[in-house]
């Protein structure tokens, strides 16, 4: 399955920003975040749910998530990391 253009727009930018995540797949390297991503791409989450608050903060910090009055949400950009980590469509049916 092909990855749509602005994900791997994003995707080469991010691998260009931070060249730590040069394996040829996006890793984000705090089991936190990964956990946190995985909550939000299924839908808001209440910050007494998730769990890994500090998870959220960072990827708020990357721009991958927000929050606003109480809730979380996956951001654009988070939905095409999570594209590029497990693929959308594998994700979502799993």
């Amino acid at each position: 399955m092909e990855t749509p253009a602005k994900a791997n727009t994003f995707v080469n930018r991010l691998l260009d920003v931070e060249p730590q995540y040069r394996a040829g797949i996006v890793a984000i390297p705090d089991s936190g975040e990964r956990d946190v991503l995985r909550q939000l791409a299924k839908g808001p989450v209440w910050d007494g749910n998730l769990c890994s608050k500090s998870g959220r903060s960072e990827l708020c910090r990357r721009g991958w998530a927000f929050s606003f009055q109480g809730w979380n949400f996956i951001s654009l950009d988070g939905v095409a990391v999570v594209d590029a980590l497990w693929g959308i469509k594998n994700f979502l049916t799993a």
